[in-house]
């Protein structure tokens, strides 16, 4: 009976996320292939600027994460290897992510390597400060964010006044005060 559990068990597989060690996202891929447990790594090219050269690099898309496909049992034993750091959990369990989410992802990525651009989800609502640019330090509350996350909407609470702004993501951080 017990073997019919095991058994039952690898027929039951998520999608997971696990966080892993700075810069080493592509160790913790072969660090688990090793123990045959199913890795998804998504990657694009972005080009690199050193002062004597230009290169087109290989990145992860999402800085010290890693996904995998794997039974409770597998996710469990990938938090062991080096390079990994955790499972990252949400409300108590390990975060799932959903397969139809993971499908679209990976064929977005097969077909339109060259074209993304990631930019970092801002709820609206939150309170952010700018920690770059012109408006470095202004604190605010996001109002609208367009589809390329690039158009935000903020209130200066200072002066009672919305004013919208240009703005990547990467120029501000939620305040979680």
């Amino acid at each position: 009976m017990h073997e019919v559990n095991d058994n039952l068990l690898t027929l039951d597989r998520r999608w997971y996320v696990l966080y892993t060690r700075t810069q080493l996202q592509f160790k913790a891929e072969e660090q688990l292939k090793e123990i045959n447990i199913i890795t998804y790594l998504p990657t694009h090219y972005v080009f690199k600027k050193w002062s004597d050269r230009k290169k087109k690099v290989l990145e992860p898309v999402f800085k010290g994460y890693i996904f995998i496909h794997a039974t409770e049992k597998e996710r469990i034993k990938a938090t062991e290897v080096a390079a990994v750091i955790k499972c990252v959990f949400f409300d108590g369990k390990p975060a799932e992510i959903k397969c139809k989410e993971m499908e679209s992802l990976q064929s977005l990525l097969s077909t339109h390597q060259e074209e993304i651009m990631i930019a970092n989800y801002i709820e609206i609502g939150k309170k952010v400060k700018i920690i770059r640019g012109p408006l470095e330090g202004v604190e605010g509350v996001v109002l609208i964010s367009d589809k390329k996350g690039q158009r935000l909407g903020i209130t200066i609470e200072l002066l009672q006044r919305t004013v919208s702004v240009h703005l990547s993501s990467d120029h501000i951080i939620v305040n979680d005060e």
